[in-house]
């Protein structure tokens, strides 16, 4: 019976130590959390084996992260899944669903990242000076270019047919002046005033001749000669002259000629195009009204379509997009600025059933020896 206590106690005492000392070895590993002394001198094993390596355990999850769990080639094949690009497509086309729904203006969405009426300003500023770089640049090309180069073949060609109704117009318009009560005051006028020019022999013809009767004589021959088809050509031809003439100058030289003020036509031209830009009035839009009629195709086509897009090029990207994270690094400083205790925290919570078999482990084998040892000392009997 003794012998069997004896034989029991063994089994009991190697299952304690083998059990203690896997349980104060997994123990060591976190603790002490700092490196203790006795005097000057370090105690071994102080600190434990994570907090004394914990910048080589950091550099080491950083490199294991990038090279075996967060690679390129993973990243591509999970954005190339149709059943992630389906969760992502009925994300983005819930969220849009209830934005439309919501009634509000495209200021109030804005204004939740964004100051929206700098940003209105911002653009109106932006759209305003391109389209002032684009008119300055398209008018300075055009201006050193004479008219007939400037204008197309087709408006020349009607500007051309138009001169013989111009000058039909010219004369009809000069006929019916001349032969209303304005125009026989004007030429008497005139003629007044060409017989005082002429002195004493001028009152003398006046008065022999008599201005009424002038007049009288001279209207309608001069009215029958502008009523000539003669004259309507000689108009044609005169027009048509002016207007080659018109033709062969720079666009410049046609400005300068009109009076053409250049600053005043660009801040003008400015203004105009401020006070017609939409941004202001989409900003106090609601969005649902915005939308409109296309807000089911953009539900169903243009949103599916922009995240297949969006995905592939992620995908093409995926190399260059995970060297830019820097992910290897974010790992390695994050583990840096855990401190010891929350590192453990994050060990334990992996390894805990691990480490509780390996105390069991400890204990088993501690049995097995002092099994041995009781068997041993039997047969030493």
């Amino acid at each position: 019976m003794a012998d069997f206590i004896n034989f029991f106690v063994l089994i009991i005492i190697g299952a304690f130590i083998g059990g203690i000392t896997n349980s104060i070895a997994i123990k060591m590993l976190f603790r002490p959390y700092k490196a203790m002394y006795l005097g000057k001198f370090r105690i071994p094993f102080t600190p434990g084996v994570i907090p004394k390596r914990q910048e080589e355990i950091a550099k080491s999850l950083g490199r294991l992260v990038m090279k075996h769990l967060i690679t390129a080639d993973s990243i591509e094949k999970k954005l190339k899944e149709e059943r992630f690009s389906k969760v992502i497509i009925d994300r983005v086309t819930k969220e849009a669903g209830k934005l439309f729904a919501s009634n509000q203006t495209v200021e109030s969405i804005l204004d939740k990242v964004v100051d929206s009426q700098k940003l209105a300003v911002r653009l109106e500023g932006k759209t305003t000076d391109w389209l002032m770089n684009e008119a300055e640049s398209l008018i300075e090309t055009y201006k050193k270019q004479s008219l007939y180069d400037v204008l197309p073949e087709d408006m020349r060609r009607k500007i051309d047919g138009q001169l013989p109704a111009v000058a039909q117009i010219l004369a009809d318009k000069t006929v019916d002046y001349l032969e209303s009560n304005e125009g026989r005051i004007k030429v008497k006028e005139q003629l007044d005033s060409f017989f005082e020019g002429r002195g004493m022999l001028g009152n003398m013809l006046g008065m022999f001749l008599g201005n009424q009767s002038i007049v009288d004589k001279v209207y309608p021959e001069l009215i029958k000669f502008l009523q000539q088809p003669s004259f309507k050509q000689m108009l044609h031809k005169m027009l048509e002259n002016e207007w080659l003439e018109v033709q062969g100058k720079s666009v410049n030289d046609i400005a300068v000629l009109l009076g053409f003020n250049e600053d005043r036509f660009y801040k003008n031209m400015s203004d105009q195009v401020r006070a017609h830009l939409p941004y202001q009035k989409l900003l106090s839009a609601p969005i649902d009204t915005l939308a409109g009629e296309w807000k089911t195709d953009f539900l169903d086509k243009t949103i599916p379509s922009l995240v297949h897009s969006g995905l592939g090029f992620a995908a093409q990207k995926a190399n260059e997009l995970l060297k830019s994270m820097e992910i290897e690094d974010m790992v390695t400083e994050q583990v840096k600025a855990f401190s010891v205790q929350e590192l453990e925290q994050v060990i334990l919570i992996i390894s805990k059933r691990e480490f509780k078999m390996i105390t069991y482990l400890g204990a088993l084998l501690g049995g097995l020896i002092g099994l041995l040892q009781g068997v041993f000392l039997l047969f030493m009997g």
